[in-house]
């Protein structure tokens, strides 16, 4: 948690919003929907099994990031990673990819 707590708090200021997968771990929930927003930082959910094209209308002029488990935690869900990636870059966003899951054995 200390590593996502020091990127998003790098990454965002009051006033800014950040879309987040919905199936993101516990512990991450809690820090963007309840200390980020406590901070002004706001948060959309997003459907990683949805196409990106499902996110534009989630995009908020103040939108800077979006955040992704590369394989979420608990319920083991992989975007797709070049789609997050491309969808970032198209729209300015910086994209935050926790590989937490995808340590190597």
């Amino acid at each position: 948690m200390a590593a996502i707590s020091s990127t998003l708090l790098t990454l965002l200021k009051a006033g800014d919003h950040m879309l987040i997968q919905q199936a993101a771990y516990g512990g991450t929930y809690e820090l963007v929907h309840h200390q980020l927003r406590d901070l002004g930082i706001s948060a959309t959910m997003i459907d990683i099994a949805a196409t990106a094209d499902s996110w534009q209308p989630l995009l908020q002029p103040n939108t800077k990031v979006i955040y992704v488990e590369a394989i979420s935690n608990p319920l083991m869900e992989v975007p797709d990673l070049p789609a997050v990636v491309a969808f970032a870059k198209q729209h300015g966003l910086t994209s935050v990819i926790d590989a937490t899951f995808a340590t190597p054995i």
